[in-house]
C-alpha cells in the first residue's frame, strides 16, 4: 500500500466589510459596483467571468437581489 500525502490549501476569508455589495438604491453607482465586484472575484476567489456570472447573487442585497431572483425564477437570467 502506497501512502500519498494530502495537499492542504489555505482559504482566506476576508472580513464581510470588504465584500462589495449592491442594493439597487438610487444613491449607488452600478458601474463602480461592477468594477469592485470584478476585482474582488478575480483577486479573492480567482473566479473567471463565467464563475462571476454564476455567483453574482452573493453580492446583491435588498431590491437588487429581489430583481435578480425574479429573473431567475422566470428563466430570464441576466
Amino acid at each position: 500500500m502506497r501512502f500519498t500525502p494530502q495537499t492542504t490549501h489555505t482559504i482566506v476569508i476576508p472580513p464581510s466589510a470588504a465584500i462589495p455589495t449592491f442594493n439597487g438604491s438610487i444613491s449607488e453607482n452600478p458601474r463602480q459596483f461592477l468594477i469592485r465586484v470584478n476585482e474582488y472575484a478575480e483577486t479573492i476567489n480567482q473566479w473567471n467571468d463565467q464563475a462571476l456570472l454564476n455567483g453574482v447573487s452573493q453580492f446583491l442585497r435588498e431590491t437588487a437581489l429581489e430583481w435578480y431572483c425574479q429573473l431567475r425564477t422566470s428563466n430570464r437570467r441576466p
